[in-house]
C-alpha cells in the first residue's frame, strides 16, 4: 500500500524496513485503508541523524508521520494521532476494560521489550561488554515481556490479541513476534497463545504488506520471504539478568473524557461530582516519577485514593500478590472496582475520548481533562509522553547524561543498573539529544506550561523527571532554559507539589 510516487497532500511515512515501530504505522495505515509515500530512513548509514531529518524529529527517530503540514514522530502518538483524524476501521474497542488491556499490551511491547533491544543497546552490549551477550540479552528480555503479555492477554484474546477483532495491541505485538522469530530466534514454544495469535495476523494482508521483507528499502537478501517464518533455535542462557519494566502506561487510565462539542482546555472545572465513590487504590513507589505522574492525575481531577507503597528495593514488586496485578512487576499500578491498570501510560490515557478515541481515567472521570482539543497540540502532547541506559562508579554521570538526552522515564537506565556486566556502558555520544530535542519540540507550543496556558499530559511526564533530574541526579538545568521556566511554574501548583512529596 505504500507507493513512491507524489501526490499533493498524500500522507508522508519516514520509515526504515526493518523497523518494529515503523511497522506498527504501516499496519495501521493499513487497516486505515490511507495511502501514503514510504520515505526511507537508513539507520544504519545514521540517516536519521542528518539535518534534514532532524527538522523532522529532532530526537532522530522513526518512524515519522507527516500529515498536510503536521508533523508526528513515535509510532505511538502517530497511531492515536490517526485513531483521531481518520476514524475508520477504529483500532481501540468500545469496551472501557479491553481498551486498557490494548493499552497495555501495547506499551509491554513499546516500554519494556523494544527499547531493550534497539540498534543502540545491542551495539554497546557488542561493544562494551562482549557481543557473545547481545543474543540472550535480547531473548532474555523479549521472553520476560512474551511472558508477561500471555499472562495479561490470557482471559481477554480470541482470534485477536484482545477479541476477535484487530485493535492496537494486534499492531504492537505483530511486528514485535516477527523481529523476535526472525532476528533474534526466539523459541516460540513457550509463548503458545502469542504463537497463535502470530499464525493469525500472517492471513491478514494489511499486516503482511507491512512487514519488513515487503518495504521499498529492503535488501534484495531479504526480499519474497512470505509471511512470519518460523525459526526456532533454543539457546541456553548461563546469566540472566532481572527485568524491571518500563512502565510509561499507567498514566492512559486518567487521559480524558471528551467529545466534538467540548470547548476549552484542561483547567476547566467539570460540575460532575467525584465519581470514586469506591475509594481508588495506587500502588506505587515514593521515589517512582512513573508514580508522581499518576498521583499528579489524581491530585488534578480531585479523586481521592488509596496509596498503597510497594517497597522496589525489597522486591515487593516481584511478589505472587503484587504480580497478579501486574505480570512485570512494576509499579504504578491503579486498582477501580475490579479494573485493574498497570503502567503510567496505560492508567492516564485510557480514558481519552476524542470522536472514538477513548482513555479510561479521562473517560470515567471527566473532569480537568488532560489534552488539548487542538489536535496539532494534542500531538504534541503524545510525544512529550513517548520519548523515553553503567559500574557503580558510573550511575550518577551515566544518569546525568541520559537526562541530559530527554525528560521522561529512567526505566531503560533502571534495568541496565541492574546488571553489573554492563557497568562500563555509559556514554552514547553518537545519539542526539534529547533534552535539546524536548527544548525544540516545544519552544512553537510552550507557554506558561509545557503546550500552552494550561495543564496538559506533556506537564504530568515533565515535572517528575524535571524533579528527579534536580534533586536524585545533579543534572545542570541551565542547560535547558525551558524546561527551568516550566518547573518553576510547576513549583506553584499544589496537585503537583503534594504528589511529589518526599
Amino acid at each position: 500500500m505504500a507507493t513512491s510516487v507524489e501526490e499533493p497532500k498524500k500522507l508522508k511515512l519516514y520509515s526504515y524496513w526493518r523497523s518494529s515501530c515503523s511497522c506498527r504505522v504501516r499496519i495501521g495505515l493499513n487497516l486505515k485503508g490511507l495511502d501514503y509515500e514510504y520515505k526511507a530512513v537508513n539507520l544504519l548509514k545514521g540517516e536519521q541523524f542528518s539535518p534534514e531529518f532532524l527538522k523532522l524529529n529532532p530526537i532522530g527517530y522513526v518512524p515519522v508521520l507527516e500529515d498536510d503540514g503536521i508533523k508526528i514522530a513515535d509510532s505511538f502518538a502517530i497511531l492515536l494521532y490517526l485513531e483521531e483524524k481518520y476514524p475508520q476501521h477504529p483500532l481501540l474497542p468500545c469496551d472501557l476494560q479491553k481498551r486498557a488491556i490494548n493499552y497495555q499490551a501495547a506499551n509491554i511491547v513499546s516500554s519494556s521489550i523494544q527499547p531493550l533491544q534497539n540498534l543502540a543497546i545491542l551495539k554497546y552490549i557488542g561493544e562494551k561488554v562482549s557481543p557473545d551477550e547481545k543474543l540472550p540479552w535480547v531473548q532474555h528480555h523479549i521472553g520476560n515481556g512474551f511472558a508477561a503479555l500471555e499472562k495479561l492477554l490470557k482471559d481477554y484474546a480470541g482470534k485477536y490479541a484482545t477479541g476477535d477483532e484487530v485493535f492496537l495491541a494486534d499492531l504492537f505485538i505483530a511486528p514485535q513476534i516477527h523481529g523476535a522469530i526472525k532476528r533474534f530466534s526466539l523459541d516460540m514454544t513457550k509463548y503458545p497463545l502469542l504463537s497463535r495469535l502470530n499464525e493469525a495476523y500472517e492471513e491478514l494482508p494489511a499486516f503482511k504488506d507491512a512487514m519488513p521483507e515487503n518495504q521499498p528499502d529492503t535488501p534484495a537478501e531479504e526480499r519474497g520471504i512470505k509471511g512470519l517464518v518460523h525459526v526456532v533455535v533454543i539457546q541456553k542462557q548461563n546469566r540472566r539478568t532481572r527485568l524491571v519494566g518500563l512502565h510509561n502506561l499507567v498514566f492512559y487510565y486518567f487521559c480524558i473524557n471528551r467529545n466534538t462539542e467540548s470547548s476549552g482546555g484542561g483547567n476547566k472545572e467539570d460540575p460532575i461530582p467525584n465519581q470514586n465513590s469506591k475509594k481508588l487504590k495506587l500502588y506505587s513507589y515514593w521515589r517512582s516519577s512513573c508514580s508522581w505522574r499518576v498521583a499528579i492525575a489524581l491530585n488534578f481531577k480531585g479523586l481521592e485514593y488509596e496509596n498503597i507503597s510497594v517497597d522496589l528495593p525489597k522486591g515487593e514488586q516481584f511478589t505472587p500478590e503484587f504480580l497478579k496485578l501486574n505480570p512485570l512487576g512494576c509499579v504504578p499500578v491503579l486498582v477501580d472496582e475490579d479494573i485493574v491498570v498497570s503502567e503510567s501510560l496505560a492508567i492516564l490515557m485510557a480514558s481519552l475520548s476524542i470522536s472514538p478515541l477513548n482513555f479510561y481515567l479521562e473517560e470515567k472521570y471527566h473532569q480537568h481533562p488532560l489534552l488539548p482539543n487542538d489536535i496539532e497540540r494534542r500531538t504534541v502532547n503524545y510525544q512529550k509522553y513517548i520519548e523515553e541506559k553503567i559500574s557503580p562508579d558510573e550511575k550518577l554521570p551515566w544518569a546525568q547524561h541520559q537526562i541530559g538526552k530527554g525528560f521522561t522515564g529512567i526505566d531503560l537506565r533502571s534495568v541496565l543498573l541492574q546488571d553489573t556486566k554492563l557497568s562500563s556502558i555509559l556514554d552514547i555520544s553518537d545519539c542526539v539529544s534529547i533534552a535539546a530535542a524536548l527544548e525544540k519540540l516545544l519552544r512553537n507550543y510552550a507557554g506558561k506550561y509545557a503546550t500552552g496556558e494550561e495543564i496538559f499530559l506533556a506537564d504530568v511526564f515533565l515535572a517528575p523527571q524535571i524533579r528527579n533530574a534536580i534533586k536524585r541526579f545533579s543534572v545542570d538545568m541551565t542547560e535547558f532554559p525551558l524546561l527551568s521556566r516550566l518547573n518553576e511554574a510547576y513549583k506553584e501548583l499544589p496537585a503537583f507539589q503534594e504528589a511529589m512529596l518526599d
